[in-house]
């Protein structure tokens, strides 16, 4: 009561009702990614004025009330770079916006102003200061695609150089150059298809025309452990911010597990813990008989 007039709140029937900007947005059975922040967005003044200003942000009440999309990130389970993203869209020249935002399989833009990039298309201008510009991202990546090229890189910068500076990220990929697999070829072909999503595990079909690299457009984390035909492989990270698996040709299985040390950890004490159980129970009916 005593901070109500700062925060956003909401009658029931309008939490219930589903945006207008997001009855616009084409939907399949995959997570819609949107980005909502950075660009075309004016610097948020001191708080709290910037808390009245977020609310009017129309993805905030989206991402409270329906839970449809990963934001402003490549990302279902935790984004350590999220900063990073941020700054790096901020620096893109407008003319490469669209192919970042492409690369990294995110359908849709939203912003308090009106923007004017190439590859962005106006979809639905606001009615109210609850709304806003909504864009559709043309030429949309999907989210597990097979690499074209591949552009080798020498740390982190180099790979936000290109990103900001270089090809079309979503063809010409950048990976590590120590682990690039010596018998790749220059062109690498290949597709690659969802069949299980899951926000801690993720399974693809490839068929694989030469050897190459699979890209799935989710966050690079610890803890993520990836599989082929059943056999565990390293995870690479591709265009920095996203997981990337080397594979041979041919038709490949893929599974990528969230499995963090917190994890395995957990299920060693659980196992320990059973273990001992059994033990006492055993020693308990040596006992008894004795």
């Amino acid at each position: 009561r005593v901070n109500g007039g700062l925060l956003p709140t909401v009658s029931w029937a309008d939490a219930m009702r589903v945006p207008r900007t997001l009855q616009a947005m084409e939907r399949s059975d995959d997570p819609l990614r949107i980005y909502s922040d950075g660009v075309g967005r004016p610097s948020l003044p001191a708080f709290p004025d910037s808390f009245i200003e977020e609310k009017n942000l129309l993805l905030t009440e989206d991402a409270n009330f329906y839970l449809v999309a990963n934001f402003n990130a490549p990302a279902p389970v935790n984004l350590s770079d999220h900063e990073l993203l941020e700054e790096l869209v901020e620096q893109v020249p407008r003319a490469r916006t669209a192919a970042i935002f492409s690369a990294f399989n995110t359908a849709y833009v939203t912003s308090p102003k009106e923007l004017h990039y190439p590859g962005l298309t106006l979809v639905q201008q606001p009615r109210n200061v609850l709304e806003a510009y909504l864009y559709r991202v043309e030429n949309l990546t999907p989210r597990a695609f097979v690499a074209r090229q591949l552009q080798p890189v020498s740390g982190r910068q180099q790979a936000i150089d290109y990103l900001r500076d270089g090809g079309d990220p979503s063809v010409r990929v950048a990976v590590d150059a120590a682990g690039v697999p010596g018998d790749l070829p220059a062109e690498m072909a290949g597709r690659v298809a969802i069949t299980t999503y899951r926000p801690e595990e993720v399974e693809l079909a490839a068929h694989m025309e030469t050897a190459g690299l699979v890209v799935l457009s989710d966050t690079y984390y610890p803890g993520w452990q990836a599989y082929v035909d059943g056999a565990r492989v390293p995870i690479v990270r591709a265009n920095y911010f996203v997981r990337g698996v080397y594979v041979r040709a041919g038709d490949r299985r893929l599974v990528f597990r969230y499995r963090p040390l917190s994890y395995r950890v957990g299920a060693l004490l659980s196992f320990l813990t059973a273990g001992a159980m059994l033990l006492v129970m055993i020693r308990r009916m040596i006992r008894h008989r004795g």
